[in-house]
């Protein structure tokens, strides 16, 4: 899957609506921000606003060319609190221990306002807190990964009342001209252009007692975050089941309506869906039928025609100009190409 297309995942309004908060402050409208989005700052006030991954990095890459703040990233993270992740950040409270909390927090990331991955490890006493994005983010990764760690530091002791003892702090990219700023919030060793973007810690915080543990409350922020991640798929998750589902029909081109019954959803809310990772069932269907019509025109013997009618077409010539606007080219000059 081409790099655009990988692993996105809609994203909730909350750390865009932050973001616009602390930089109406210093003189930069929500208007400048969200021009030419489609989202205007009512959608950042409605809490079920979900936002195509890339449009959210577009709106942080203007924040991020506009803003007067050094680094906003640890502006905006020093800012945030366990309900700045909504509902997981709600179940994180009511978690048992760190360790807990930490595990809730990588199996359900995405119920948060995040543009990237966590995941956790533990080696010779230490504990590795790690962010990845899942794609090239360019000039917003060091916004995106002050973001992450800056909060992680702010929220450690709202969970345990204990302070987050950091050990070392990796980061990816290039060290800042002027780095107290990380100094004041980390107060350890910083490492730049690092392999991996990374807090180093003490594994014994893995057992720090949550405050306002709660095991009933877990297992009910666990079911809305599951119902969340249902009602919200990765690009990845839902274009699967559409392909799967078109395959599974051989020759017969099921419509988008008929595709929603099967996946026991409405029509709307799979349009929807699909906007929100940034593709729609047509394009999907115009994917799969350019990957198999470039494989019977370069491993098959079959005419024009019939692979036309292959791919749900009822004569040739609409066959013939679909192709050329999927690839450029005409289907005998794929075909020749190959054959070269």
């Amino acid at each position: 899957m081409p790099e655009q297309d990988f692993e996105l995942w809609p994203i909730p309004v909350q750390l865009i609506a932050t973001m616009v908060r602390e930089l109406s402050r210093h003189g930069i409208t929500a208007q400048q921000l969200l021009a030419e989005t489609g989202f205007s700052e009512q959608d950042l006030a409605t809490p079920e606003t979900m936002m195509p991954y890339r449009t959210a990095q577009k709106i942080i890459e203007k924040a991020c060319e506009l803003s007067p703040i050094p680094h906003l990233g640890l502006a905006i993270g020093t800012q945030q609190s366990p309900s700045s992740m909504g509902v997981l950040g709600y179940g994180i409270n009511c978690c048992a221990t760190v360790e807990d909390a930490m595990n809730m927090a990588v199996k359900y990331f995405r119920v948060a306002s995040t543009l990237i991955i966590t995941e956790w490890r533990q080696e010779n006493g230490k504990l590795y807190w790690l962010t990845k994005p899942p794609v090239d983010l360019g000039k917003i990764l060091p916004c995106i990964v002050e973001q992450e760690f800056s909060m992680l530091c702010r929220v450690h002791p709202m969970l345990t009342g204990q302070p987050l003892n950091v050990l070392e702090a990796h980061f990816q990219y290039s060290e800042p001209d002027d780095t107290s700023a990380y100094q004041s919030i980390f107060a350890c060793p910083l490492y730049f252009s690092a392999e991996e973007n990374q807090l180093v810690l003490a594994a014994e915080i893995l057992q720090q007692p949550i405050i306002q543990a709660n095991p009933l409350s877990v297992l009910a922020a666990e079911r809305m975050c599951n119902e969340f991640m249902l009602a919200n798929p990765t690009a990845d998750d839902l274009v699967l089941q559409i392909r799967q589902l078109i395959l599974e029909q051989g020759n017969e081109y099921w419509s988008e309506d008929t595709i929603a019954k099967r996946l026991n959803i409405t029509g709307r809310t799979l349009r929807n869906q699909l906007r929100r990772v940034g593709t729609s069932y047509q394009a999907i269907l115009n994917s799969l039928r350019e990957q198999i019509a470039r494989e019977a025109l370069t491993r098959s013997t079959l005419n024009v025609s019939e692979i036309a009618a292959t791919v749900g077409f009822s004569d040739a010539r609409s066959f013939r100009r679909a192709f050329k606007q999927w690839t450029g080219m005409t289907p005998e000059d794929c075909r020749n190409a190959t054959a070269v």
